[in-house]
């Protein structure tokens, strides 16, 4: 029987499908950015089987911890280095970090997206990533969704590449989609996509039941990608697809064949990875997994990453590749 919806597949732009990694952020030794070493990340990613784009300045990069140059630094390096081998949608909301108590002007901050967004379209960018602004001031409540829907359509009015909203883990529950709020969102032209992490199904399965056919609903997390993707999602991102893509390329093509077997025989070995790196900043470990395969990627940690001792890499490296067998994908 074929689940995947063939109409749906036309519309939903191909990079916005599959297997969709978000970048981990090599550092120089002072916490700052190295471009050359993001470049080289990127060019690891894109070497593996599976992965349809890359997207820099993530939450698992510490999206926060960047500066404005930084940002524009990291879209420089990357669609240097990969476009045209993948897709690239990075991240480009507005400066912040993540203070509640110190949140910076509305104003200065939808700017910021603005601009950032121009400066990703202009590079050459597929696409934008923009974070539910939680930035945005919470009170009054009573206007915070027009003000969160104000927000994304002026970034929208000043570009003409797709939007990917991303609701992340943890956000803080004035901010959180609701119906409602997704509803409206969708009015506004260049939103195409939504990255949901939620691993409660149900509610993610409430918004899949008003995603468009045109709409790419993304799963935020790869522990539940083939429930989602019976729910109606087309993609994921989640820390394994910049560790096992291939594993995950796996689940979703042979969900689209209908081959419900290999489909959840591949999301075990997700899952069981996932159980295996319980403990690992798996930045930290994935960073140094390229530098071991030859990629020249610094080791130096970013801000709030910690380190990964010799027995945690070589435990779950081995696990890694124990579970990457299956999938013929080999390093040369």
């Amino acid at each position: 029987m074929q689940y995947f919806n063939e109409r749906n597949r036309a519309v939903v732009p191909k990079f916005l499908k599959g297997v969709i990694a978000p970048m981990f952020t090599p550092c120089k030794p002072d916490g700052s950015l190295d471009p050359w070493g993001a470049a080289e990340f990127a060019n690891f990613l894109c070497g593996r089987d599976g992965i349809s784009s890359v997207f820099p300045r993530s939450g698992l990069g510490r999206m926060y911890t960047f500066t404005k140059e930084e940002v524009k630094l990291i879209i420089d390096a990357v669609i240097d280095a990969v476009a045209g081998d993948a897709g690239v949608i990075p991240g480009t909301a507005g400066i912040w970090d993540k203070n509640p108590r110190k949140k910076p002007d509305p104003q200065r901050y939808t700017a910021e997206t603005t601009e950032l967004s121009l400066y990703a379209q202009e590079k050459g960018a597929d696409g934008v990533v923009i974070v539910m602004p939680e930035a945005l001031p919470e009170k009054p409540k009573a206007t915070l969704y027009d003000r969160i829907c104000a927000y994304y359509q002026e970034v929208s009015s000043a570009i003409n590449i797709p939007i990917v909203i991303y609701h992340p883990p943890g956000v803080a529950a004035p901010y959180r989609i609701t119906p409602e709020l997704f509803q409206s969102l969708l009015e506004i032209k260049g939103v195409t996509g939504m990255k949901y992490s939620m691993p409660d199904m149900y509610q993610f399965g409430l918004i899949a039941l008003l995603a468009p056919k045109r709409f790419a609903l993304i799963a935020g997390h790869e522990g539940a990608f083939l429930s989602a993707l019976a729910l109606g999602a087309v993609g994921v991102i989640g820390q394994g697809c910049c560790v096992c893509p291939e594993i995950l390329r796996a689940v979703y093509d042979h969900f689209r064949r209908g081959d419900w077997r290999r489909a959840r025989k591949a999301q075990r070995a997700v899952n069981k990875l996932l159980e295996e790196s319980a403990g690992i900043d798996i930045a930290v470990f994935g960073k140094q997994y390229a530098n071991e395969k030859g990629y020249d990627v610094p080791l130096s940690l970013r801000k709030t990453e910690q380190p990964v001792t010799v027995t945690q890499y070589s435990r779950f490296e081995t696990a890694l590749e124990l579970a990457l067998e299956p999938y013929e994908f080999r390093f040369t």
